[in-house]
């Protein structure tokens, strides 16, 4: 079966093919979209180009489990706090009462691909793994009132 291979500027191989359905092509289109974001919408802030920042809507309606998880974990642990894949998962069932991110394992998984990407600092100690918020994230992820985020994991999960 042909394919469309496309690879943009910053590595990202997308192919696409031939009998690929319109709903598919909008998945992918709205993935590159929340990836990388057209040079029409940076804004330039002293001399720093800055990407538009989606809304929380945008994320948990577009985004990957990993972009959400950011974006909870963004709201709901402090900047120079340490915290586990445990405390995660119990901070999620405080909130809607089932796992919406998975069980530990799966959160971990999505804080290890965090950490690699330079959102989080990770540190092991006897048998834990613990993670801390970077500028990186608190940059990128929009802060929430606590009713916010709580309507995003009760309505839209």
């Amino acid at each position: 079966m042909a394919k469309s291979r496309v690879t943009f500027p910053d590595g990202t191989e997308v192919e696409i093919a031939k009998d690929a359905t319109p709903d598919q092509i909008t998945a992918i289109l709205n993935a590159l979209q929340h990836r990388s974001v057209p040079s029409s919408q940076q804004k330039e802030t002293s001399g720093k180009v800055v990407e538009h920042q989606p809304t929380p809507e945008e994320i948990w309606d577009n985004g990957s489990k990993r972009e959400k998880l950011a974006l909870f974990i963004r709201n709901h642990f402090l900047k120079n706090q340490w915290f586990t894949t445990i405390e995660v998962r119990d901070e999620q069932l405080q909130f809607v009462k089932r796992l919406v991110f998975g069980e530990s394992p799966a959160i971990g998984t999505y804080l290890n691909r965090l950490h690699d990407d330079g959102y989080l600092k990770k540190r092991k100690q006897s048998n834990r793994v613990y993670f801390q918020l970077k500028q990186e994230i608190l940059d990128q992820y929009p802060v929430l009132e606590l009713e916010e985020i709580s309507t995003l994991l009760q309505t839209r999960s």
